[in-house]
């Protein structure tokens, strides 16, 4: 690979895109039952799918690894299961060892529980985002939960331009916010939780190759 073509995969492996996609990943073998998964090289560089800045840099770590961070701090428990009702959909062809898939949902949420919490992980597939794109990335998002009530609502988001990354400073970073427990409104056997401004996403919904994970504390 040229020099030039190293940098371009550091960019895009160490993007928040990436960081996005990892989680999915991990979240998608942990619903499946894997207990451990690798995440390759715990170390610092750039050029190499390492986990950290070098010290000079900052030493914080790049985006792939702080998702998994969030998810073994913040959102292990027991995996629930979810159903994807609707959503906008894209198909894959064959790739190497990778089978062609279809209608693949291009929003996807993970769910688990510790005791009477509930973290809720709400990815974007999307990658659309940019100047020549047909359309903005955002995706209009409203999840039925199967509690009406909560104590506490912590939100957690990676958002901003998917191929933003953090290799020369730590300009992308997991946001932490509390949101009122009013975002979730009552419905026949739970209630509803809708993705706009209000609840710390967008007006217009879900943002495209966004992480947002929900801490609902209290639930009932």
């Amino acid at each position: 690979m040229t020099p030039e073509e190293v940098e371009g995969q550091a960019r895009a492996m160490k993007s928040l895109a990436s960081g996005t996609a990892t989680l999915d990943s991990f979240l998608e073998k942990a619903s499946q039952g894997f207990v451990l998964n690798n995440y390759f090289t715990l170390a610092r560089g750039r050029t190499h799918w390492v986990s950290h800045t070098d010290v000079k840099l900052g030493g914080h770590p790049h985006l792939p690894f702080a998702t998994i961070q969030l998810f073994n701090r913040e959102g292990t428990g027991d995996m629930l299961s979810v159903e994807v009702l609707d959503a906008p959909r894209m198909s894959m062809p064959a790739f190497k060892k990778r089978p062609a898939s279809k209608d693949m949902p291009l929003a996807m949420t993970y769910a688990t529980k510790q005791g009477n919490r509930v973290n809720l992980f709400v990815l974007s597939r999307r990658l659309d985002k940019h100047p020549d794109a047909a359309s903005d990335g955002f995706t209009p998002t409203s999840i039925e939960l199967p509690f009406a009530t909560a104590k506490k609502v912590t939100l957690h988001r990676l958002v901003g331009d998917p191929r933003a990354h953090d290799l020369d400073a730590e300009t992308v970073r997991i946001e932490r916010i509390e949101v009122p427990t009013t975002i979730l409104a009552p419905r026949e056997g739970g209630s509803t939780l809708r993705l706009d401004a209000a609840s710390g996403a967008d007006a217009r919904g879900l943002p495209p190759a966004a992480t947002l994970l929900y801490v609902f504390e209290s639930v009932k």
